[in-house]
């Protein structure tokens, strides 16, 4: 459901161009920033019940209509928060420094060497995984309308912070 609409021009980020994305979900208030500026601030109720099974971040692509689908991941970084803070700088284009946000760092990846790759990579028929340029790339060649292109990262957190830089083709970041 939708929880907030920004005020920032959607031209800035239309398919097929890099968007850096930093956020915190800590107790009941979360903020995105996108390209450095604060796109939204809202209350999330907590619960008690929160299913922590799940990892900290997955970057997912949705794509709208049916055709190629693509997501590039420049970087991604997740801490474990344990109180309440905002970015220590804004990181644009560069990846995060790993203490951009107090806590422990979960996970941390740039995928400037394609042989240090910790994440799944190969080809088949439906799907093309590989780290290439200092990004990790995924692409479904023929994907239906609304078919997730996911990329998990991270643990089982309830307060978390992310910073990543994205590029999509073909459809939206969930």
């Amino acid at each position: 459901r939708l929880l907030a609409k920004g005020k920032l021009p959607d031209s800035e980020f239309l398919a097929q161009r890099w968007v850096s994305i930093a956020g915190r979900d800590v107790g009941e208030e979360c903020e995105i920033w996108l390209n450095g500026r604060l796109a939204a601030r809202v209350k999330v109720p907590r619960s008690d019940k929160l299913d922590l099974t799940n990892n900290a971040l997955t970057i997912a692509a949705l794509p709208t209509p049916a055709g190629p689908d693509r997501i590039e991941i420049d970087h991604v970084a997740v801490w474990d928060m344990k109180a309440a803070s905002v970015p220590a700088q804004f990181l644009g284009d560069r990846p995060p420094s790993k203490n951009l946000f107090p806590g422990e760092l979960l996970a941390y990846e740039t995928f400037d060497n394609p042989k240090d790759c910790k994440l799944p990579v190969g080809r088949t028929a439906q799907k093309h995984v590989r780290c290439e340029g200092g990004s990790y790339i995924s692409e479904l060649p023929n994907a239906k309308a609304r078919e997730i292109l996911a990329i998990p990262f991270g643990g089982p957190v309830r307060d978390l912070a992310i910073a990543t830089r994205v590029k999509l083709s073909n459809g939206s970041v969930e």
